[in-house]
């Protein structure tokens, strides 16, 4: 794994664990005398099921060019899975052709829509629901790796980590529902 890639994964899954989705921002020291904050109202529901995945960072974001500008998720799993097999077939054919360039504006594409699945997905318990946040967060690491072999036109390393990228969508299917 290149070092910067590497940096970002332990990143990634240092937020995963913590689960911080970017940077936190120091308070203020208290003033004496100072009026503390209201204390939280306890007619505010809790959430019902943690977040996988959470925003994507400003790290990972990319400067969309005209072919790979930001994706909107769909309404439902089903729509993102259909989205996911669009982008996954547009980032095969981009590798197949030798269209380097053009794999990391697609594989970040995939990873948005991972993360927006992750967030969409419900009713996991347990070792699935953690199951579901490993593959997420490691979706995003390669999805970083393919586009950082991509920008070095390193043939073999994109179709090498491809091969990582498909087998972890496909780990994903089964736990939110694909059909």
């Amino acid at each position: 794994m290149k070092p910067r890639a590497r940096c970002m994964g332990i990143a990634l899954v240092l937020a995963a664990l913590t689960g911080t989705t970017g940077c936190s921002k120091s308070q203020p020291p208290k003033q004496e005398g100072a009026a503390s904050p209201p204390a939280a109202s306890s007619a505010e529901p809790p959430a019902a099921e943690p977040r996988v995945g959470g925003e994507v960072e400003e790290s990972e974001r990319h400067a969309p060019g005209a072919t790979d500008a930001a994706i909107v998720p769909g309404a439902t799993g089903a729509e993102i899975w259909k989205q996911i097999a669009a982008e996954q077939g547009k980032l095969e054919a981009a590798i197949q052709a030798g269209e380097l360039a053009r794999v990391e504006g697609l594989a970040f594409r995939i990873r948005d829509l991972v993360v927006a699945l992750g967030e969409k997905t419900t009713g996991l318990g347990g070792t699935d629901l953690e199951k579901l946040q490993d593959i997420v967060v490691r979706l995003r690491v390669s999805a970083s790796e393919l586009a950082e072999e991509g920008e070095e036109g390193a043939a073999s390393g994109v179709k090498e980590e491809y091969a990582q990228f498909k087998d972890l969508l496909a780990q994903l299917q089964p736990l939110t529902g694909a059909h």
